[in-house]
């Protein structure tokens, strides 16, 4: 049995830093996993305030493309009451030349009237 003694006791000695090694790696496998549980919640803590900006970002560009829009649709209808408004000044504009150059002519000749008869007179 002597010989089962010194291989027990180196049994045991290597089982014990097998031990050691097994609870030391178990504590820097901890401190690993630890930190990088760390990491990824922080990450995801990142992605969730990145997620949050681009939504509120969204959100804001969607706003703004419908003031466009309806900025855009106001300014076609302005500028199609414009042009009508003009087209009617020019018609406007047409006639009351029209009414003067009739004014002009009928004054022309009641001009060309008045001064052959006042040429009638005289003789």
């Amino acid at each position: 049995m002597n010989i089962n003694k010194p291989v027990t006791i180196t049994l045991a000695i290597i089982i014990g830093i097998l031990t050691v090694y097994a609870i030391a790696s178990g504590r820097n496998s901890f401190k690993k996993i630890k930190s990088l549980t760390s990491q990824i919640e922080n990450t995801v803590d990142s992605l969730s305030f990145v997620q949050e900006r681009y939504d509120s970002l969204s959100l804001a560009y969607e706003a703004i493309e419908t003031q466009l829009t309806t900025t855009k649709s106001n300014l076609t209808r302005f500028k199609h009451d414009i042009d009508s408004l003009l087209a009617l000044r020019m018609r406007s504009i047409a006639t009351l030349n029209q009414a003067l150059d009739d004014v002009i002519e009928r004054q022309d000749s009641v001009q060309r009237l008045d001064s052959l008869n006042n040429s009638f007179r005289f003789k």
